[in-house]
């Protein structure tokens, strides 16, 4: 028996000098977290392989109790992506390049389509969390930060090569009441030595803030743009993917067999019928109609259409404007879409003169367990925990 209980006296203490040790080995500042949502204890995060250590003064939020054992790592391997993928219109690319005490540089991509947050420790360390979904860890070696953005780019391709002018100096502002007051900051720019070379003019341009049109006190912009063209200088206009759906731009769309984000079929909600009979062109349909800067309702074109009906009445939109005001570059804004005051009965726009009193869109909040979960988030240190099944 002393033999048996010196020997577990002996497996204690090697056990506790192995704790020791592994605490030792991750300095505070470099302890990654690894219990980072609520309900954590010491049985639950050595359940996952992690390390568990309180400070003597208490640990901070850049301090976690639970934390990953030193090199902690995933395995790595070659994979050559030959499949044949979709692109996105647009997306985030969680990509980062390191470059270490010695010079040379590494980068990785996160490939990862939930929503993710990224932070930084006082390692330094990055922590990269997301909600779910596939994750494809990329690494690119280098070792110098040209060559990692070679194979980055050997990776996802390389960008839509910029126009030369556009890597010049451009004056951006919103608030012009008309020509006159574009070619005033224009000369007094100039004037001040500072180059010019892109001119921007925001929504302000626009008649009633619809696009494809002018305003009345900026009916000569065409004229102005061309002598900017003489100058050297170059012209961006600014553009909404919110069209008023009583003029002759959503008519063309119509005609031209565009598609618009619509009610899904079968909708019956009662302020969608009397909200889209309000206007000839949408009466009897579901196309979902919001508010933006134009004065009344507009429509969403679905750039997702796969009959190419909806870009190509969009690019025609452009090509005839053109003729009028002979632009260079386009700002394409608030297209995610951006809609405003929804679901509110009141919305901030109410009784200004722009807008009257435009009914805003209207959300219906259906009872299905998807769209109107039965349980509220937790949050702990700012982060947000789903804790619903």
């Amino acid at each position: 028996m002393r033999a048996v209980f010196l020997f577990c006296l002996l497996f204690a203490a090697l056990v506790v000098a192995h704790s020791v040790e592994q605490h030792d080995d991750v300095p505070v500042t470099q302890r990654i977290d690894c219990y980072p949502e609520s309900g954590a204890s010491q049985q639950a995060c050595q359940a996952r392989g992690c390390l568990w250590g309180a400070l003597p003064g208490g640990n901070t939020a850049n301090e976690p109790y639970c934390y990953y054992p030193a090199y902690t790592g995933y395995s790595a391997r070659h994979h050559a992506l030959t499949e044949a993928t979709y692109q996105n219109l647009y997306g985030v690319h969680p990509f980062h390049i390191a470059v270490e005490s010695d010079g040379k540089a590494h980068g990785l991509l996160i490939l990862n389509s939930n929503a993710a947050d990224v932070t930084f420790g006082p390692a330094p360390h990055l922590y990269y969390r997301t909600l779910g979904g596939i994750i494809d860890l990329y690494v690119f070696p280098g070792p110098r930060p040209e060559d990692v953005v070679n194979q980055y780019m050997a990776l996802i391709g390389t960008p839509f090569l910029p126009a030369y002018w556009a890597m010049g100096f451009q004056l951006c502002r919103y608030g012009f009441t008309g020509t006159a007051a574009v070619k005033t900051v224009v000369d007094r720019t100039r004037a001040a030595g500072i180059p010019l070379d892109v001119q921007y003019v925001d929504v302000d341009y626009m008649d009633h803030r619809k696009d494809f049109t002018l305003g009345a006190t900026f009916s000569d912009l065409g004229t102005y743009a061309q002598q900017l063209h003489s100058m050297g200088m170059h012209v961006t206009l600014l553009f909404d993917p919110a069209i008023q759906v009583d003029y002759d731009v959503f008519s063309r769309g119509k005609q031209m067999g565009a598609q618009w984000v619509m009610w899904p079929p079968g909708t019956q909600i009662p302020h969608v019928d009397q909200l889209n009979d309000r206007y000839p062109l949408t009466k009897g349909t579901l196309i979902m109609l919001g508010v933006v800067w134009p004065d009344n309702n507009v429509a969403f074109p679905d750039f997702l259409d796969s009959s190419n009906a909806t870009t190509a009445w969009w690019a025609n939109e452009f090509r005839l404007f053109r003729h009028t005001m002979p632009f260079d570059g386009i700002w394409i804004d608030m297209n995610e879409p951006s809609v405003f005051g929804t679901n509110d009965n009141n919305p901030w726009y109410f009784n200004q003169p722009d807008h009257a009193n435009t009914p805003p869109l209207f959300c219906p909040e259906p009872a299905d367990s998807l769209d109107n979960p039965p349980y509220h988030p937790g949050v702990v240190r700012k982060l947000i925990h789903f804790c619903g099944n």
